[in-house]
């Protein structure tokens, strides 16, 4: 019973997320604070590295199941986003790359 409540969860952010919802702003101020810890400087981060400060800067700017499921898509989208990052593009541009804008 719990698997189908996270995964009914999962949906309705992945939908609130695309709509442009309250998801792409908790988004981009997430990769936000990621790129000021790293002062914006990828090119020797890690994937352990990235993963760490994301489940850092989601407990910071999220609670409770929010926050779990922004600790879990980060860590799902992390190669990805590592190299968004490494590229230079911008926190909105991260966000909806990862379908959260």
């Amino acid at each position: 019973m719990n698997t189908k409540v996270v995964v009914f969860l999962l949906v309705c952010l992945i939908y609130t997320a695309q709509a442009g919802g309250p998801f792409c702003s908790l988004c981009t101020k997430i990769i936000d604070g990621i790129k000021k810890d790293f002062n914006n400087d990828f090119s020797n981060v890690t994937k352990d590295q990235l993963e760490s400060d994301a489940d850092k800067q989601c407990d910071a700017n999220a609670n409770g199941i929010e926050a779990s499921m922004c600790k879990s898509i980060m860590k799902q989208d992390s190669d990805q986003l590592l190299t968004a990052l490494k590229a230079g593009q911008s926190s909105q541009q991260c966000c909806a790359q990862g379908g959260m804008c």
